[in-house]
């Protein structure tokens, strides 16, 4: 600031060019030189820090969700197989005991102790339950293909590489 500010006790606003002026507003002073600047108590990094700390939070809440999910696919396709598997040997004895059925029916039809429309509704019934194998087996290997989906497995059985799949 230029210009003589004199004694303390006059008055700071009357001084032309001095202290006062600047108050004023009465010129436009200039000045050039370094600026050294010390953040004190560093509040930016400070919260630079809690945001990634914030983010890490949330990307271990959203890793561990993650988990929770595929280990409920993983459960709910391994009952899913399970469940198959029963229905598969349930049905198998289903068909044998229509075959066996059928057998006795066959022999009291031969013996003249049954009639044709019996008999046939037995061989029906076996046909049914041949189906029903058959549809038990198909969902045996659907089970197993959605565990293998599930356990991320699925392209390895198959014999496909995941990074050609892509391109």
């Amino acid at each position: 600031l230029s210009g003589d500010v004199g004694s303390a006790t006059a008055g700071l606003i009357d001084i032309a060019g001095g202290y006062g002026s600047s108050f004023k507003m009465d010129q436009v002073g200039w000045s050039a030189g370094l600026v050294l600047e010390l953040p004190l108590g560093n509040r930016k990094a400070r919260a630079a820090v809690s945001d990634a700390a914030s983010a890490l939070r949330q990307a271990e809440a959203n890793l561990a969700a993650l988990r929770q999910r595929i280990a409920l696919e993983l459960n709910v396709a391994l009952r899913s197989l399970r469940l198959a598997e029963q229905q598969l040997a349930l049905s198998a004895a289903a068909e044998r005991l229509a075959e066996s059925k059928l057998a006795a029916e066959r022999a009291r039809y031969t013996a003249g102790k049954s009639t044709a429309h019996i008999y046939a509704t037995v061989q029906a019934e076996l046909v049914k339950e041949q189906q029903g194998q058959v549809q038990a087996a198909a969902e045996l290997h659907q089970a197993l293909a959605r565990l293998h989906a599930a356990a991320g497995a699925l392209l390895l059985q198959m014999g496909i590489d995941a990074t050609r799949a892509g391109s």
